[in-house]
């Protein structure tokens, strides 16, 4: 995969990368919340209101 560093190529596999990488921090995130509760501060936080 020896793709230019600013080519099209190259910005896809980045946004890729880094999907991949956010939505597995989530999945891993709900599953701490489903096992240990939410995190003492969630009630109120930006993230409790979407």
């Amino acid at each position: 995969m020896r793709f230019p560093f600013e080519s099209p190529e190259a910005q896809l596999l980045n946004q890729q990368i880094f999907e991949t990488i956010y939505y597995w921090a989530l999945e891993a995130s709900c599953q701490l919340a489903r096992e240990d509760g939410p995190y003492e501060t969630y009630q109120g936080s930006p993230v409790s209101r979407g």
